[in-house]
């Protein structure tokens, strides 16, 4: 069946209308309770685990593409523009407006430095913690159980339970290996606030 490449276009304009108008402005709304935010975001093909939150206000910039743990956390503002795969390790949180970027492009020419694109995938380790807008850079891994820092550009992997900061995020720190969390103690923890 011969595809007429205009006709292409147009499908695929309104798909993007159709995702920005689902996904960025209805499912984004601060009155969307999170776990109807999961359930959506699951049934438009979203690797999405059940008990995750995730914040309103963020932005999604694929119908697929996005994978997210356990217990993980995802605050408000967030953006992920998927041009790859976007891995959320179980239990992960990510604080206020944290950016997660797949798509780059080569150095062009004087004439246009923005050259050919590039995507690659970002994961996120579990337990790890991004503070609020960290921008993440695509082809990075996070490592288990790190902390990033507020306002950190990380451009490169992350060693797992490790503190990074700056800009470019830097090692700060090895951050000690503390026995997990019972259910009875996270339980206990939210009873005392």
């Amino acid at each position: 069946m011969h595809h007429c490449p205009v006709r292409i276009k147009v499908i695929e304009l309104v798909l993007s209308v159709l995702r920005d108008i689902i996904l960025n402005s209805i499912l984004a709304s601060p009155l969307v309770h999170p776990r109807i935010r999961v359930r959506v975001l699951r049934l438009v093909g979203h690797d999405v685990d059940p008990s995750a939150a995730i914040g309103a206000s963020g932005f999604i910039g694929a119908w697929r593409g996005l994978v997210v743990g356990p217990g993980a956390g995802i605050n408000r503002g967030f953006f992920f523009d998927l041009g790859a795969q976007t891995v959320i390790g179980a239990g992960a949180g990510l604080g206020y407006d944290v950016m997660v970027i797949t798509c780059t492009h080569d150095l062009g020419a004087s004439s246009r430095r923005w050259g050919k694109d590039k995507k690659a995938a970002v994961r996120i380790g579990a337990g790890s913690w991004i503070g609020a807008r960290v921008t993440i850079m695509p082809g990075v891994t996070i490592g288990e159980g790190c902390v990033v820092a507020a306002g950190s550009v990380v451009v490169e992997d992350c060693l797992p339970n490790s503190l990074y900061a700056g800009v470019p995020a830097k090692w700060k720190a090895q951050l000690p290996d503390v026995p997990k969390t019972s259910a009875d103690e996270v339980a206990a923890l939210g009873a005392a606030e």
